[in-house]
């Protein structure tokens, strides 16, 4: 795929999903990549727009089926990105922006050449944990799995081609410096 797209990666709980969708709302020209995944929807999401839930068996039918452009097992869920949800959104002349876990790095990575990454890096890990502590109220048993990989997920960092620090509070500036970066690389 020679096409540039966008990847916005990051340890749990960092706000990569927030300032993507600010992306969406402020750049007509980029669409998120709705991911697939296994996990259990959470208070407010919303299937077929948030994420593409799926059963385990589903998930794995689809994978077998050759249905994915990539996909991860984070945390013991499935998550994926559909070759037809990027397909589609290069046939509507957009730019897909990608959102996933430092896992998806790599395997991303590996299949498009035109891929800008962008790590989501936070301010403390003291704020980190309050996020993660207030997204996942009914999923507390994972805080502190999440919380226990950061460090080693943190080094996924230093194959990206940016890092932009997601300020306790200043979603706004992230936001900005995630736009800034898109339309410096879409100028080149």
């Amino acid at each position: 795929m020679k096409k540039k797209c966008f990847l916005i990666s990051g340890v749990s709980g960092v706000g990569k999903t927030s300032i993507a969708y600010e992306i969406v709302k402020r750049d007509a020209r980029i669409e998120k990549v709705i991911t697939s995944t296994t996990r259990d929807m959470r208070l407010n999401e919303k299937d077929g727009i948030d994420y593409s839930f799926y059963t385990k068996e589903e998930f794995e039918e689809m994978l077998n089926r050759g249905d994915f452009f990539e996909h991860v097992e984070v945390y013991g869920n499935l998550y994926g990105s559909e070759k037809k949800e990027v397909d589609k959104i290069f046939n509507s002349g957009r730019i897909p922006l990608f959102v996933c876990d430092v896992q998806g790095i790599i395997n991303l990575s590996k299949n498009i050449e035109n891929l800008v990454k962008i790590f989501i890096v936070p301010d403390s890990i003291d704020n980190l944990r309050k996020r993660i502590e207030e997204r996942d109220v009914y999923f507390s048993d994972d805080t502190e799995k999440r919380l226990s990989y950061i460090k080693e997920e943190m080094k996924m960092a230093d194959i990206c081609d940016y890092k932009v620090v997601n300020e306790q509070g200043q979603l706004e500036k992230a936001v900005n410096d995630v736009l800034n970066i898109i339309n410096k690389e879409l100028k080149n």
